[in-house]
């Protein structure tokens, strides 16, 4: 049965032709109507990315060209009652943060500028946590896929899951983002993406990589092993 989400996109401004040091970002909350979460994570990063652009070319911001561009899904909630259509009252998504006196939460809800903490991480899951794969810096619209970021959490996935992975894709170079407590954290490695037979991909950051290389667990395992095209 369908369940109703809410989920958080994450668009920001991006000039064209200038330099930037703060980028403005905006968080659209947008209904998601799917089967399970990784259907509504699926088609929330479509509505991001189909929300990209620059209005044919008439966008500006501050009187510069520029243009929206997607960073994420960062938050997936069910809506309450989730198997019924949202309707008048019905709570679909919350947001949970911290500010440092009482001073401070009377300028939030009156809406003056204030600082904010943002104190919510995607809800802890079975799964690892979900990143962006960026393999090359020219490479504009980034890919949702989880990570497994030691040796261990490798060997565990393999052993769980070798009967549905169809391939293993070296990285020489890429670029992860991850979205952690309302913060967007970067880092930059080479590794493996694990396909699989269910369409979802796994990276393997390089010292895992190595050392399932080294150990021949892939090859042990009849996983074929591509470079990248």
């Amino acid at each position: 049965m369908n369940k109703w989400f809410a989920a958080h996109i994450v668009m920001y401004v991006e000039f064209k032709t200038e330099s930037q040091t703060t980028f403005p970002v905006w968080e659209n909350i947008v209904l998601i109507n799917a089967n399970s979460d990784d259907e509504a994570f699926g088609k929330a990063e479509r509505k991001g990315l189909e929300s990209e652009g620059d209005d044919g070319g008439s966008f500006e911001w501050e009187g510069l060209p520029a243009r929206w561009v997607f960073a994420g899904v960062r938050k997936l909630t069910l809506c309450k009652n989730s198997e019924e259509r949202p309707g008048d009252g019905t709570e679909i998504t919350y947001i949970q943060m911290r500010v440092r006196s009482k001073n401070s939460l009377k300028k939030l809800v009156k809406s003056d500028r204030v600082n904010v903490e943002l104190i919510e991480p995607f809800a802890e899951e079975e799964e690892p946590p979900r990143a962006y794969l960026v393999p090359d810096r020219d490479l504009v619209r980034p890919s949702s896929i989880r990570t497994l970021l030691t040796h261990q959490d490798a060997m565990d996935f393999l052993r769980e899951h070798a009967r549905q992975i169809e391939r293993a894709v070296i990285i020489p170079y890429a670029f992860l983002y991850y979205f952690t407590n309302g913060h967007i954290d970067s880092d930059a490695d080479a590794g493996m993406v694990l396909h699989l037979s269910n369409g979802k991909t796994h990276f393997l950051n390089r010292k895992a990589t190595e050392n399932l290389l080294n150990e021949g667990v892939l090859a042990n395992m009849k996983i074929k092993i591509e470079l990248p095209r």
